[in-house]
This record gives structure tokens, sequence and C-alpha cells, in this order.
């Protein structure tokens, strides 16, 4: 390991001693390996819905609120790290992303072990709205710029990461998400299921 980091309980931390005027970013990373494939077409829209959903404690309203007071952004992304010369030996990273004034630290640590611990996917009226959007946005980008689909999904036959990744934000997944927009009624109650495992 390079100089900075740290391994400690399986975590990786690195700290960056670079003048950011008190802002803070604090990246969180779960190793995706483990999770059944069935799950990586949902893998987008989790990420979308923890950030936004609340918890057993706040609703979405009351949570919107006190991640608005105590983040400059909370998001998340999903990467893949290949080994240099092996595609096939990949790592891939669910991210959750924190932006924070230093002061907001001890607030923001909490509100994220809040949100991990006691997600609630129970409001399906807030998941809908969520699903909503994230194909309207989709949808745009695809008529933007809908070249990466084919791209992706070519490299899904070249090398595994590319198939996992494709899985994750491609052709695969816009099926996916296409499908749950259309027949949310139907589907609701398998993707809360999903979202839960």
């Amino acid at each position: 390991m390079g100089p900075g980091v740290r391994r400690r309980h399986h975590l990786i931390w690195k700290e960056c001693k670079i003048f950011t005027g008190s802002i803070v970013h604090v990246n969180i990373g779960f190793d995706t390996t483990t999770l059944p494939v069935h799950l990586l077409p949902y893998l987008e829209l989790f990420g979308n819905i923890l950030t936004e959903i609340g918890t057993e404690e706040l609703d979405y309203i009351k949570f919107s609120i006190k991640k608005d007071q105590i983040f400059g952004g909370f998001s998340h992304k999903v990467s893949m790290y290949n080994q240099f010369g092996e595609r096939d030996n990949y790592q891939p990273i669910f991210w959750l992303n924190m932006k924070m004034l230093d002061k907001y630290i001890p607030d923001a640590i909490q509100l994220a072990e809040q949100v991990l611990l006691d997600v609630c996917f129970d409001d399906e009226k807030r998941i809908h709205e969520i699903l909503e959007r994230n194909f309207a946005w989709l949808e745009n980008y695809i008529q933007s710029e809908g070249y990466n689909l084919p791209v992706q999904r070519l490299q899904s036959y070249i090398h595994e990461s590319g198939w996992y990744l494709e899985q994750i934000t491609g052709l695969t997944a816009y099926q996916n998400l296409k499908n749950l927009q259309k027949n949310f009624n139907s589907e609701k109650t398998k993707l809360v299921k999903h979202l839960n495992e």
C-alpha cells in the first residue's frame, strides 16, 4: 500500500493532507462481488433510493431536510477496478460519497450510519417517484449519449468485468428499469424484496 494508506478491520482509508477550505469528502466503499447476479441490474436504482428514501426514524421529507443541513453532497457510484493486464481480475465497489464542512463530520457519520443500518423501503409511492425520475433521466441520456450502451454490451462479450458492469449500468440495467417503470404495480413487491436483499 502507498503512503498515507492504512488498513484496519478490512477497511482501507487514505488521508489527503491538501487544504480544502474545511470541506471534507468521505467515501465508503462496499465490495459487491458477493452480490447475487440477479440483483446487479437493481444496484444503480438501489443507490439512488438509498440516498433519498429515509430511514426507520426519518421519512423521506425529514431525511431530505436533515441531509441538506449536513451534507454538501450525498450520492453513490459503482466503480470497476481492473488488475493491469488482467481484465478478468477485477474489483467492483459500490461507493457512498459524502461531502460536508468539517464541523458536520460527527452528524454526517451518524446520519450515514442510520442510512446504512436503518434504511426503510416501505414507502412504495416514494420508490415509484424515484424510479420514474431515474427512468426519465436515463431515457434522456440514451438519446444524447446512447452509443455507450452498445459499446458496453460489446465489452461484456470480451471480458468478465465488462459483463459485470453491463449488468449494472448497461442495456441489461436499462431494460430492467424500463420494465419496472412500465409494470410498477405488478413488480413493486419483487422490487422491494430485491432492495431489502
